[in-house]
């Protein structure tokens, strides 16, 4: 079989079958939401990136041909002018689709990257302080994560996968409106946020031609702000003092679009 055929069945077969399990995610998850397990649903949809990276579904069918060559009559993935001549067609385009979408990931990390360049500068002795008591509070040792203030961003945020951080905006923060920055972007941390961000755009640019990717890439936005809003609530006396709060500092802002990092103001 020509390595052609086998490629575009593996991809268009993984596509299908993460497609199925995230519809079956939503379906799950519309229970646990109406029972109040936000923090499950989220977990469940981190596992469904897994079904869209292992081939799982094509390696079964190869599989179960090579062990019963008769169960499919011998016309799974048989060779034809016509199936090569298609697949060739989507190979090529596929390389092509991740090539462009590849090169505006890469593009991306270098804007992230040229908007901290120089614009960095150290905290204050009292808000490192509180930063390090948020870190202790939620089990974060010490030296995992630093504390910046950077004046080419506008509200708070987390980045940084190898050395991640926490950014301040040079606005002064009262002593309660900055520990709930610290509380929200260190929630995020521990929840991998900046992780799940990645793998998921590169799981977008890899299944760029299926409309469910594109809505798996929405829902792991949505759906890690609300896992994080949930747990926030709970180490900021509650929902309305920390939704009081995030709601006054983001006032005015505007849209502020977010990639690879975590934003206060993207849900």
């Amino acid at each position: 079989m020509a390595w052609t055929i086998k490629l575009a069945f593996a991809v268009l077969l993984t596509s299908l079958t993460g497609s199925i399990v995230l519809l079956v995610w939503h379906f799950i998850g519309k229970g646990l939401e109406w029972l109040g397990y936000l923090d499950i649903r989220y977990s469940l949809l981190k596992l469904v990136l897994v079904f869209f990276v292992l081939p799982i579904c094509y390696l079964i069918f190869t599989r179960i041909v090579q062990i019963w060559p008769e169960w499919d009559g011998g016309v799974l993935f048989l060779q034809t002018p016509a199936l090569l001549r298609g697949c060739n067609i989507l190979c090529a385009v596929w390389f092509a689709g991740i090539g462009i979408l590849g090169s505006w990931y890469l593009l991306l990390l270098t804007v992230l990257r040229k908007r901290y360049q120089g614009k960095i500068m150290e905290c204050s002795e009292d808000e490192i302080q509180e930063f390090l008591s948020v870190c202790e509070m939620l089990g974060i040792p010490p030296g995992q994560v630093e504390v910046w203030r950077n004046y080419g961003i506008v509200v708070a945020e987390l980045t940084g996968i190898r050395h991640p951080a926490v950014m301040l905006p040079v606005e002064k923060y009262t002593g309660e409106d900055l520990r709930t920055i610290f509380v929200h972007e260190l929630i995020h941390y521990k929840q991998k946020d900046i992780w799940i961000k990645h793998a998921v755009t590169i799981i977008l640019i890899f299944h760029f031609f299926n409309p469910v990717v594109w809505w798996l890439h929405f829902s792991i936005r949505r759906w890690s702000e609300h896992a994080c809003d949930r747990k926030a609530c709970e180490h900021t006396g509650g929902m309305d003092p920390y939704f009081d709060t995030i709601t006054e500092m983001v006032t005015d802002v505007g849209t502020v679009k977010a990639y690879f990092t975590v934003q206060q103001v993207e849900d």
